[in-house]
């Protein structure tokens, strides 16, 4: 599995779930060891793009792929990741407090 994989997962859970888009309301970029990836959370009906985001609200940041991977299976939980630091996260104190842990679970959840 790739990280282009589970942004791809990712971007067919935001479509078979449009409301993430009202719940959330912001621009995310991860950055996942030396790849940028932008997920839009702001602009309906939500999107996904490889490369970074033009203003992101909040840049989540993994330096290990593993990490991320973890993350993305339900291995590793976001709080979990971010007490260890291996999560960092910048940005818009409000919108990362709308990106609730479980709402980036919801995200990453593989189908």
């Amino acid at each position: 599995m790739s990280t282009k994989d589970i942004f791809g997962q990712i971007a067919a859970n935001i479509k078979a779930d449009p409301s993430l888009v009202e719940k959330i309301k912001g621009v995310y970029q991860f950055n996942v060891g030396d790849e940028k990836w932008t997920v839009d959370l702001k602009t309906a009906p939500g999107s996904v793009k490889e490369g970074p985001a033009d203003k992101p609200d909040v840049t989540l940041t993994l330096p290990a792929r593993e990490d991320f991977f973890a993350m993305a299976t339900g291995k590793l939980n976001g709080q979990q990741a971010f007490m260890q630091g291996k999560l960092k996260i910048a940005g818009s104190i409000l919108t990362i407090f709308s990106l609730s842990f479980q709402i980036l679970s919801i995200l990453f959840i593989l189908h």
